[in-house]
């Protein structure tokens, strides 16, 4: 049976690649570089609903019921949990997750664009439009861009090493 979240996974990972693009071609002028920083935002968080759809993909792979349900890898785990199964992309995942690899850094990233914390101090005003400077991670294209990639390969190896079984 084919897995329908594959290719969601891949839009995805298209649409990051695409706004990665367009970011890249802003120049440092105050204008231009909101946009670029728009964009980069656009990226990460098409990068965070990639995720989202890889832990479907799991889901979907392994039988389990509602893949459409899950948000976080914790939806995924209980999901096994009840199956009585276990899966070793559910492991590499945790880990990635823990500490300050990649994968964590890419979640603190998406947490900070979907609930950005503004100090008083830390606004300013840049034409008629109020900025903050508190994130806790600078997107840059770089950044994004090395996040993306490890997904794909993660994402990649993992399929790779599933169509085994």
């Amino acid at each position: 049976m084919n897995n329908p979240y594959v290719q969601r996974v891949y839009q995805k990972l298209a649409h990051v690649r695409a706004l990665l693009g367009l970011a890249e071609t802003c120049s440092s002028a105050i204008p231009e570089r909101q946009r670029a920083e728009a964009l980069l935002e656009g990226g990460l968080l098409h990068l965070a609903i990639a995720y989202r759809f890889y832990l479907r993909e799991l889901a979907h792979r392994y039988s389990l019921p509602g893949p459409d349900m899950i948000v976080g890898l914790e939806d995924l785990r209980q999901l096994l949990q009840r199956a009585d199964r276990s899966a070793p992309e559910v492991v590499e995942l945790e880990n990635l997750e823990a500490g300050d690899g990649w994968l964590a850094c890419m979640h603190e990233a998406e947490l900070e664009a979907l609930n950005p914390s503004v100090s008083e101090s830390a606004v300013q005003q840049v034409g008629l439009i109020a900025v903050s400077s508190t994130t806790a991670q600078v997107l840059t294209s770089e950044v994004v861009g090395l996040w993306c990639q490890n997904f794909s390969k993660l994402s990649e190896r993992q399929r790779a090493s599933g169509s085994e079984f």
